[in-house]
């Protein structure tokens, strides 16, 4: 950034402070900078840190924005390692690399968020055996993390990896004769879980106690998803004729359903061509009032909070729906147009909930976090100065493709099912949470084996090196060892790029007392004990509650 546009960001932000209490970019301090980097990137570092408080909150956003898409597809397609590797590997390779040191932090982590709300999964045998159109799906993602999401869903409507995943693939239409009915999968989750939900909405996420359809909504959007596939497949086999297998999916007028077909009021039809079909019932889909509140608040739990007010899902669901979100200040996000993701992302990182800090006021504020995103963020603490190239070879990081304890089985684009790796309502049964009526998503997936794990992987490959070779980028350790040797310094950096300055003064304390315990002596067993300290300063921190919990 110029020195002129710095002055004139930082003269924006002095006015947005005043409305919101937002530092300016020269006020913003480490603590804040490290708490907003959890909520939009993968994690804080010194750099990162350091790169935000220069840009201020808005610049920072701005230049994400502008980075930009490098293509996972063609990354692996020109890779020289791919077929020794597989491509499965290599695209678990590639997300592990761009997560650790890659500078489009915000796209990652908004790429990561909508592979939980729109999901295809490599989990599934069918899919899984078609990687290429995989990463094509991938890239639909990436590419759409600051585009739109109306267009994502219809990009992924007519992707044949959504088309295997969700059973479409060559979907007939009725045939009694035959015993020939619409395959009803994608038709059911597209509306459950991409757009509208269960029960119709309040713009502010408030829901109303009515169904948003039955089963004859599902029935009739099914027989439009029939006729389906990709340009020279015979319909006539069941089994996937065409190579390579990629590319948008057309109609089949023989096979689709020419009959009128209706669905949530609408009446689509008569007619036979599949892909007029499927585009009038999105357009109907996607303009439904519920596809704001309930898509705002579902990247509101991935990115910020799980139990955001009502008041905060509106001004999100408002900016969604708007495609603009203003500061201010007078910085503008978004161009205008409905389910504008810069808009939405922009909304919910700049809004006065998630600014305000631990303490404020809401005991309730924050969000367990994710296994995977705990993982990554600490190796991004240690990550410091490492370049990321988007030409050459894939570092090879299968070490972190096959450590699924330290993912928390939370393995990249591979959920389990079409519902993600957890469900978004979910509460554990019996908990205080669910006696205080408080949702906490993410423990649906925590475990013991997940703890143990973490701590052995951190010492074995994050303190000692294991994992990496001088090509694998291995971690920077040097700024830890040089305060090793005062434990309530080495507890005040862990502090700052682990938890953002949130550990409890009890915790500290402990923590310090702990390390304390390890001698340094002088000479040769010097470099061990101090290896020693910050394998336990590490373990320590990151089993905490306030490593846990994001606030």
């Amino acid at each position: 950034m110029v020195r002129s546009s710095a002055v004139i960001l930082t003269s924006l932000w002095a006015g947005l402070s005043a409305v919101f209490g937002f530092a300016s970019a020269q006020d913003i301090s480490d603590r804040d900078a490290a708490r907003f980097l959890m909520q939009a990137s993968f994690g804080p570092n010194r750099e990162s840190i350091a790169d935000l408080q220069a840009r201020g909150y808005v610049g920072w956003l701005q230049h994400q924005m502008d980075l930009p898409y490098v293509s996972v597809s063609d990354r692996i397609d020109a890779s020289r390692e791919v077929r020794q590797r597989g491509r499965v590997v290599e695209l678990i390779d590639l997300f592990s690399e761009q997560a650790f040191y890659g500078e489009d932090q915000l796209r990652q982590r908004i790429r990561f968020a909508l592979s939980q709300i729109v999901v295809a999964s490599l989990s599934d045998s069918v899919t899984r055996g078609e990687v290429p159109a995989f990463l094509d799906y991938v890239d639909a993602l990436g590419e759409e993390a600051f585009g739109n999401y109306c267009t994502l869903v219809r990009r992924v409507t007519f992707q044949p990896t959504m088309a295997l995943y969700l059973t479409y693939y060559k979907n007939q239409k009725a045939d009694e004769q035959r015993g020939v009915a619409p395959d009803e999968n994608y038709a059911r989750e597209v509306m459950q879980l991409f757009t509208i939900g269960l029960e119709e909405l309040e713009i502010d996420g408030t829901p109303t106690g009515v169904p948003t359809y039955d089963q004859d909504d599902v029935s009739g959007l099914a027989a439009v998803f029939t006729g389906l596939a990709l340009p020279g497949e015979n319909f006539d086999k069941s089994n996937k004729t065409v190579r390579p297998f990629r590319g948008e999916l057309v109609g089949f007028p023989a096979f689709h359903e020419a009959s009128e077909k209706r669905f949530l009021g609408k009446t689509i039809g008569p007619g036979n061509d599949a892909v007029a079909s499927v585009n009038e019932a999105l357009d109907h889909l996607l303009m439904h009032p519920n596809v704001a509140p309930f898509i705002s608040k579902q990247l509101i739990q991935r990115l910020t909070m799980s139990n955001p007010s009502p008041q905060y899902i509106e001004r999100v669901a408002r900016a969604f729906n708007e495609g603009l979100y203003k500061t201010s200040a007078g910085a503008t996000f978004g161009v205008g147009e409905r389910c504008d993701m810069s808009a939405t992302t922009a909304a919910i990182l700049l809004d006065p909930e998630a600014r305000r800090r631990p303490g404020d006021g809401d005991e309730i504020a924050g969000k367990v976090r994710e296994p995977i995103i705990r993982a990554i963020h600490t190796i991004r603490s240690v990550s410091d100065g490492h370049q990321l190239s988007v030409e050459g070879p894939i570092p090879q990081l299968g070490q972190f493709h096959k450590a699924t304890d330290v993912w928390g089985r939370q393995l990249p684009f591979s959920s389990p099912t079409v519902f993600n790796f957890y469900r978004p309502t979910y509460v554990r049964p019996g908990s205080e949470a669910e006696a205080e009526g408080i949702i906490a998503p993410e423990t649906q997936i925590l475990t013991a084996s997940h703890f143990a794990a973490t701590t052995t992987w951190v010492n074995g490959c994050v303190i000692r090196m294991r994992c990496w070779t001088e090509e694998r980028l291995p971690p920077n350790l040097t700024q830890y060892y040089a305060v090793a040797t005062r434990p309530s310094k080495l507890v005040d950096m862990l502090d700052l790029y682990l938890t953002a300055g949130t550990l409890h003064p009890e915790t500290r304390k402990r923590i310090s007392s702990a390390l304390w315990t390890i001698d340094v002596p002088p000479g040769a067993q010097r470099e061990e004990a101090l290896t020693k300290r910050l394998s336990l300063a590490f373990s320590m921190v990151i089993t905490s509650p306030e490593f846990m919990v994001q606030r």
